[in-house]
C-alpha cells in the first residue's frame, strides 16, 4: 500500500478491538476503507470479515475509483459497529450497523441502513457531520443549509436504533446558533468527557470568525451557560483535552533550536482562567538536551491525571523517531513510576513510555478502566499503522491519588421499588436520574453519604443515575423490574 490514513480504534465491552482505516494502493488513487477486528489478545478475529479484515468499500458497493463518504464510527453497547455515512451530492446522512462478524445487520432500519435528518421542509443540503457516543446515547453533529440555502447547525441525540431521543433537547434536536451578529454558525467538532458534551462551533461574519466551546449535560441536554472556554482552546485539532470537571489542558510544540522541539502544556480552570496550581503558574514545559518532542494528543485518566502522546526524536543518536506517552499528574508533575523505556543519552526517561512506531504521531486513543488502546503511524508517509495496548495500574498510585478517585454504590440493581445510593465519603454529593429517552426525572438532588431513591412510581425499564461529588462524576445504568 502507498499509505494509510485515519487509524481510529474502538473497543467493545468484551475487549475486542476494531480499527478503521483507509489506504491508497498507489499515489493519486482514491482511498479504500477497511475495518480490522482483533481479539483481546491482539490476534485477528477470523470470524470477522475475511480472516479479521473487512473491506468496507466493497461491502458498500464502491469501486476502486470511488471513495465512500464515511464520516465516523462507534461500537454500540450491544457490541455492533455503527457507521455514520454521508451521501453523494450533499444528500441525507445515514447510519449503517454491522454485526460482530462484519455482515450488515439486516434488522436495523431498512437493510441495515437508517436515514437521519430527513425533514424535506427543513433541510436543503447536508454537509459535515460527526458521531459521538455517550453511554447509550449517540450525539450527531449536523451542518446543513435550509430551504433558503442559509448555513445552519444542530445536534441530534439518537439511540442505537437511530431514533431521536425526544426527551432530549427540542424533540431530540438542538439548534446551534451564535445569534444575529453572525451570518451563520457551524459546528467544527465535539467531544464527550464524563457526563458532558463539549461542542466547538464557529460563528462567521463577513470579516471575522468567533470560535467557542459550549458545555452540555449528556443526561439532560441542558447547556451549562456558566462554562467559559479560553479562546486558545481548540478540540478540532486535538491540541485540547477538556476534563469532566470543565478544566482543560492545551498542548503544543515549541521550537528551541533548529533540531530541537520542547513540549508545552497549559492548564485552565472551568471558568476559563489559568490554573496557577499546575506546573509553574499554569504551564509545564518539558524539554531535554538532544531530544525533540512533537506534541500529538492528550487523554485524561480516571483519577484526573493525563497522558500526552508525542513523537520522540533523539538527535543525540541515530535520530530515529518513535511515538511515546508521557504521564503527567494533575498538578503538573511527571509521574516518575511510569514508563522508563526511552533513553536520554543512555539514561531512561522517567514518566516516558515508548510505543512501537516511528515517523508518525498518535492518531487514536480509546480509554478503558485500566488500559489505553493507542493507534499510531509506524513509518514514513503513514505507510503502516500499529495499535498498542498500554496498561496503567491505578493501585500503584499514591495514597492521595487513590483517595481522589470517585466511587459509589447502588443496590439492589435490578430493583422493584427503593434503592440505596452510597458515596465513598461524607462530603456533599448530588444525583440526577433520567430515563432511556434522555428525559430528566430528578435533577441535582443534594445528599450526604447515603440516600434512598424511590422507583416505585416509575414504569419498568432502564434508567441512568448520574452522581457528582466535588470534581468527580460517574453514571450507572439502573434496571427497574
Amino acid at each position: 500500500m502507498y499509505s494509510y490514513s485515519w487509524g481510529i480504534n474502538r473497543v467493545d465491552s468484551d475487549g475486542n478491538v476494531y480499527m478503521l482505516y483507509s489506504s491508497a494502493p498507489e499515489r493519486f488513487r482514491n482511498d479504500t476503507f477497511y475495518i480490522e477486528k482483533y481479539t483481546p489478545q491482539g490476534s485477528f478475529d477470523p470470524g470477522f470479515g475475511t480472516n479479521g479484515v473487512l473491506n468496507l468499500s466493497a461491502l458498500l458497493g464502491y469501486t476502486s475509483s470511488e471513495e465512500p463518504p464515511l464520516l465516523s464510527f462507534e461500537v454500540t453497547e450491544s457490541n455492533k459497529v455503527l457507521l455514520l455515512l454521508g451521501a453523494p451530492n450533499n444528500g441525507n446522512p445515514k447510519l449503517l450497523r454491522l454485526n460482530g462478524d462484519g455482515t450488515i445487520d439486516q434488522t436495523y432500519g431498512v437493510s441495515g441502513t437508517k436515514q437521519i435528518y430527513m425533514d424535506p421542509l427543513k433541510y436543503n443540503k447536508h454537509y459535515r457531520s460527526g458521531l459521538y457516543k455517550a453511554g447509550t446515547k449517540y450525539f450527531i453533529s449536523h451542518n446543513y443549509s435550509d430551504l433558503q440555502d442559509k448555513p445552519r447547525a444542530e445536534i441530534g441525540c439518537f439511540n442505537e436504533s437511530g431514533e431521536l431521543l425526544t426527551g432530549m433537547f427540542d424533540q431530540g434536536l438542538k439548534q446551534v446558533d451564535y445569534g444575529t451578529a453572525y451570518n451563520y454558525t457551524q459546528i467544527q467538532s465535539m467531544m464527550v468527557s464524563g457526563s458532558s458534551l463539549y461542542v466547538q462551533g464557529a460563528g462567521y461574519t463577513t470579516s471575522a470568525t468567533n470560535i467557542r466551546i459550549n458545555k452540555i449535560e449528556t443526561a439532560s441536554g441542558i447547556q451549562d451557560n456558566s462554562y467559559v472556554s479560553h479562546p486558545s482552546l481548540n478540540i478540532s485539532f486535538n491540541n485540547t483535552y477538556i476534563f469532566p470537571d470543565g478544566k482543560a489542558v492545551e498542548g503544543s510544540s515549541v521550537s528551541v533550536s533548529p533540531s530541537r522541539t520542547d513540549l508545552k502544556l497549559k492548564k485552565y480552570l472551568a471558568d476559563g482562567s489559568v490554573d496557577t496550581s499546575f506546573g509553574t503558574n499554569g504551564e509545564l514545559n518539558i524539554g531535554y538536551p538532544w531530544i525533540s518532542l512533537n506534541f500529538s494528543k492528550i487523554q485524561a485518566l480516571p483519577n484526573g491525571d493525563f497522558l500526552v502522546g508525542v513523537a520522540y526524536v533523539s538527535t543525540a543518536s541515530s535520530g530515529n523517531r518513535q511515538n511515546a506517552l508521557i504521564y503527567v499528574k494533575s498538578n503538573g508533575q511527571i509521574n516518575s513510576s511510569f514508563g522508563g523505556n526511552i533513553p536520554n543519552n543512555g539514561v531512561p526517561l522517567a514518566g516516558f513510555f515508548g510505543l512501537v512506531g516511528y515517523y508518525g504521531s498518535t492518531a487514536s486513543f480509546t480509554l478503558k478502566p485500566d488500559y489505553l488502546m493507542v493507534t499510531a503511524s509506524r513509518s514514513y508517509m503513514g505507510a503502516r499503522l500499529v495499535t498498542s495496548k498500554v496498561n496503567f495500574n491505578s493501585g500503584a498510585l499514591s495514597t492521595d491519588e487513590i483517595n481522589q478517585s470517585y466511587t459509589f454504590s447502588f443496590y439492589p440493581n435490578p430493583l422493584k421499588s427503593v434503592g440505596t445510593l452510597t458515596v465513598k465519603d461524607d462530603g456533599e454529593a448530588s444525583f440526577s436520574l433520567s430515563d432511556s429517552s434522555g428525559k430528566l426525572i430528578v435533577r441535582n438532588q443534594i445528599f450526604r453519604n447515603k440516600t434512598e431513591i424511590d422507583f416505585s412510581a416509575l414504569t419498568k425499564g432502564v434508567y441512568y443515575l448520574s452522581i457528582k461529588q466535588k470534581d468527580k462524576e460517574s453514571t450507572r445504568k439502573i434496571i427497574k423490574e
